[in-house]
């Protein structure tokens, strides 16, 4: 519903109250990400991070990293149209794993960090939708998806 009412200004529907809890909650994930990224960081890996200012540069930066092989690839913008409609996820993380696609001897997996201890049913279709928006970038589906959890 929020995005409705973001992208169809001209309703008469109002946008939902932000509820402090779900704010305390998000701020809680977003720390484990950064904490995730700081960890990853710390391993000397060579990483790319994705600036979501602009979608359209964005989805050629992450397209570009995959390219160039970096061994990871952070906000990674993957988008597909299907029938006029456009698909879009932003995966936390792409990791490089070694196995031929035709970006080289490479290919990525989607990872995502969750402050959940065990993987949740929707975490995993999340995942395997990256998983599917990949597959065209790197002729190949990913060996695995993986959640990070806190």
């Amino acid at each position: 519903m929020e995005r409705f009412t973001l992208e169809q200004t001209d309703h008469r529907i109002e946008s939902d109250r932000r509820d402090p809890l779900l704010q305390i909650l998000a701020n809680r994930g977003m720390q484990h990400e950064r904490a995730y990224l700081d960890q990853l960081n710390a391993q000397g890996l060579d990483m790319v991070v994705i600036d979501d200012s602009d979608p359209q540069a964005t989805e050629a930066a992450t397209r570009d990293a995959m390219q160039a092989g970096a061994d990871v690839i952070y906000q990674a913008r993957l988008g597909r149209l299907d029938m006029d409609h456009r698909f879009i996820g932003i995966a936390d993380f792409l990791h490089k794993r070694p196995g031929p696609s035709c970006l080289g001897d490479y290919h990525y997996e989607p990872w995502d960090t969750k402050l959940a201890r065990k993987a949740k049913p929707y975490f995993v279709i999340q995942l395997c939708c990256y998983a599917d928006l990949l597959q065209p970038r790197q002729g190949r589906l990913a060996d695995h998806i993986r959640v990070v959890p806190q």
